[in-house]
């Protein structure tokens, strides 16, 4: 049931900016809702935020600008996740922002920093599996789902790593639209996954591409987060 009966109603949705955050994680999930609704880009100034694989967003308010007035709080995962955890201001301002809002929800490895800033314990959630052994380790308060696309608890919504991120955005769409107008959106999108090699997750990959897919990870990121078996 959608939590508005008013068909021109448009929620509006909170992305969390920092440098290093991966550009699907954000436009993913935004493709799909944002059409219905309306997006702010938060960080701590206005100055252009670079992503982890160079794009760059500018931001169109600032956490000081805060109203206290969200439908969707969207944290993004990233390469920049580890660093961004250790920023006070940013979890000062996850915490403040996920009192008001009606869903706090993150995509891939943004649930590491819903979980830096406290907001999943006691919660199901699921992640990239690159970082399934942090949260595990770091978070034991946290139940971690491994290989879901998205998982539901209450008014937490996380998805998986990066694509995962599409079918979190059609997840919010139905909450704050109804299952109608989040289906025509699916069809819309001609979102129909049919990947050309169908390894897309751990439990259909072998050993080879596994470790394969760490060296890469390694490779373009900074940080030994990312080191984890599924």
């Amino acid at each position: 049931m959608a939590y508005s009966s008013d068909p021109d109603y448009r929620p509006t949705i909170g992305i969390l900016l920092y440098p290093g955050y991966t550009l699907l994680d954000l436009a993913g999930p935004q493709i799909a809702i944002g059409n219905q609704g309306n997006t702010l880009l938060f960080w701590k100034d206005k100055n252009p935020v670079r992503g982890d694989n160079g794009p760059e967003l500018v931001p169109t308010t600032t956490f000081a600008e805060y109203d206290g007035h969200l439908d969707v709080l969207l944290v993004p995962g990233g390469f920049g996740v580890e660093d961004a955890m250790g920023d006070p201001e940013i979890i000062s301002f996850l915490r403040r922002a996920a009192k008001t809002a009606r869903i706090v929800s993150s995509a891939c490895t943004g649930t590491l920093l819903l979980a830096a800033a406290g907001l999943l314990d006691g919660r199901r959630v699921t992640t990239h599996w690159f970082v399934y052994e942090t949260i595990e380790k770091n978070f034991p308060e946290i139940e971690l789902v491994r290989d879901a696309r998205v998982v539901i608890d209450g008014n937490v919504y996380t998805s998986g790593g990066v694509t995962a991120g599409i079918e979190l955005g059609i997840r919010l769409l139905e909450e704050a639209k109804g299952a109608r107008v989040a289906a025509t959106t699916e069809l819309a999108m001609c979102y129909d996954p049919q990947p050309p090699f169908g390894v897309g997750s751990p439990s259909k990959a072998g050993p080879d591409l596994l470790q394969a897919a760490i060296k890469y990870a390694e490779k373009i990121g900074t940080e030994k987060l990312w080191q984890t078996a599924p």
